[in-house]
């Protein structure tokens, strides 16, 4: 479950149900093969993000999108899929 350390999960917390990463590897244990399937099958739809205003210097105001704890999980693990398939076609002078 590296996906789920590596998305923040202990430190997240999800408008649906409130879970937080601890409770995530409680709910994937029953729903694993649900989950996975809808994502293979391409039904799988993301929830909304949270909005959360943040203050910015000067007065202003940062519209912050947060992610559900179930969302940015798969977004993790889509990651370190996808990463070393791109990283290994950048060119070596490409900039960092």
């Amino acid at each position: 479950m590296a996906s789920l350390r590596a998305s923040g999960a202990e430190r997240r917390i999800t408008r649906c149900g409130q879970r937080n990463g601890k409770q995530l590897q409680v709910y994937l244990k029953t729903h694993w093969e649900s989950a996975k399937a809808e994502h293979l099958t391409g039904t799988y739809r993301p929830m909304p993000l949270r909005w959360v205003e943040t203050p910015k210097p000067g007065g202003d105001i940062r519209l912050l999108g947060i992610t559900t704890v179930m969302d940015r999980f798969f977004q993790q693990a889509f990651l370190q899929v996808m990463n070393p398939i791109f990283d290994a076609q950048f060119s070596p002078h490409s900039q960092v």
